[in-house]
């Protein structure tokens, strides 16, 4: 995304006979260099987006009933298919036109975008794990890709400082080939009879796709393989996330002076990094605690049933003997615990959501926005609490058409929002930094600490 900017950007401010991605250079008051940059980014937004959406319905219903495994690789493989095209239209400037540019989009649109994948990814994980451990998996999936995507850009800081974009473009790519490695050499999906399962009628060849974990051939059930399976069907796609770092360095001019915005994406980072690798392992641990000690297992096999007819026959001799029947244990179902740890987690985290980002919104200045982004991080076992909810709802065969939807709505809104806060000229920081803190960053144009904001202005002067 970021780089499919950079593009724009060299389009916008053409440099004749530069043979790599141009570095150009404009009057940062040409506004209407920005505002065309802009409307190019939008449209090319807008047709990845609606277009992943719309093809989101077909392939959720192929997660479904021709396999997850198949249909991740075709969508990974149109995704791959896209970036490639990108990568060339951006060496080879005689071809930086607007319509190679918005090819990208549809190619990447075709394959979903990162909808498709997200829920797949979620219902990989729902095949493969308990119902009362399911919104812990999540957890820690929802970990391994958000601790990705902060530590990528901050790694490849020197990859950029020296100039090494196809470096950088090069990664990108190599991550996409290993994770269709990874899809189609570790990643396995067996064919299992339906009559042997509680899934009955679920495909009309009467057999069940079942998603098995790799990583239990080498851990063992114990050994929490699936969470790492989990892990890396979320990391290696992240990892793409290199590219974010044109962010930084398009919006946010690193000079002493300008120290203001790097502390709030600092400071967005240090708050995402704290929520993510301790608030929500902890909260998931806690409300697993809370609600396993109501957990009673008794014996499946005794039921309780009719001993002795209304009508008892006179002439039969009568027992006089008679055994105590033990006492009755109450059994609490997994599948009822665990939606109702998933409830009082999504109840408590909405709370800590609506709170944080009410002070977010109303913030004026900074420590207002930490406050709030504070308050915000104890919302994070939100979004695995609605999934795994959603996950054990839902019929079998509904899997990956209700955590599409899931996914869908989560896209729809979080892009609803940041047009909501984001300055219409700074739509790729939403890619960093929380729309308050854009907004709050952008208003610091009138304050001591100046954050300048030019699109064509050259990262070497």
């Amino acid at each position: 995304m970021l780089s499919v900017f950079r593009i724009f950007r060299s389009i916008a401010c053409p440099k004749p006979h530069q043979p790599h991605i141009p570095e150009v250079s404009c009057q940062p008051e040409d506004f209407s260099i920005i505002k065309n940059v802009s409307q190019n980014m939008a449209i090319y937004i807008l047709i990845a987006t609606v277009l992943g959406i719309l093809v989101s319905g077909p392939y959720s219903r192929a997660l479904d009933f021709n396999g997850k495994k198949k249909t991740m690789r075709t969508a990974a493989v149109l995704q791959l298919i896209g970036t490639v095209w990108g990568i060339f239209v951006a060496f080879f400037t005689a071809h930086q036109t607007i319509p190679s540019l918005l090819g990208v989009a549809v190619l990447q649109g075709l394959g979903g975008g990162p909808i498709v994948l997200k829920a797949a990814h979620l219902a990989l994980m729902s095949d493969s794990s308990p119902e009362t451990t399911r919104s812990l998996h999540f957890s820690l999936a929802l970990v391994a890709s958000s601790a990705t995507s902060m530590i990528a850009p901050f790694s490849g800081i020197h990859l950029l400082a020296a100039e090494k974009f196809w470096v950088l473009f090069l990664v990108s790519q190599i991550c996409w080939v290993v994770y269709l490695g990874f899809l189609t050499f570790v990643l396995r999906e067996d064919r299992v009879d339906s009559a042997s399962t509680s899934c009955q009628n679920i495909y009309a060849v009467g057999s069940l796709k079942v998603t098995v974990n790799p990583l239990k051939l080498f851990f063992g059930e114990q050994r929490h393989g699936l969470l790492w399976a989990g892990a890396a069907l979320w990391t290696v796609p992240m990892s793409g996330d290199f590219i974010s770092l044109y962010v930084m360095r398009f919006f946010f001019n690193t000079s002493p002076g300008h120290v203001q915005g790097i502390y709030l994406v600092s400071a967005w980072g240090i708050a995402s990094a704290i929520s993510l690798l301790f608030i929500l392992p902890i909260s998931t641990a806690l409300y697993r605690r809370r609600y396993g000690d109501r957990l009673v297992v008794g014996d499946p096999t005794t039921t309780p049933t009719e001993r002795t007819p209304l009508l008892r026959d006179e002439t039969q001799p009568q027992e006089t003997d008679v055994v105590p029947t033990p006492p009755l244990t109450t059994t609490t179902s997994p599948k009822l615990l665990s939606v109702s740890q998933d409830l009082s987690v999504v109840r408590a985290s909405f709370i800590m959501f609506t709170i944080g980002v009410l002070i977010m919104s109303f913030a004026s200045n900074v420590p207002l926005l930490l406050i709030g982004v504070s308050i915000y991080a104890l919302a994070s076992p939100f979004r695995p609490a609605v999934q795994s909810l959603a996950s054990q709802v839902a019929e079998p065969d509904q899997q990956g058409r209700i955590l599409t939807v899931l996914v869908v709505i989560e896209s729809i809104s979080s892009k609803t929002l940041s047009l909501y806060f984001l300055n219409p000229y700074a739509n790729p920081l939403s890619e960093v930094l929380p729309a308050p803190a854009v907004r709050i960053s952008m208003d610091m144009r009138t304050h001591r600490y100046t954050i300048e904001f030019d699109p064509c202005k050259s990262e070497g002067t």
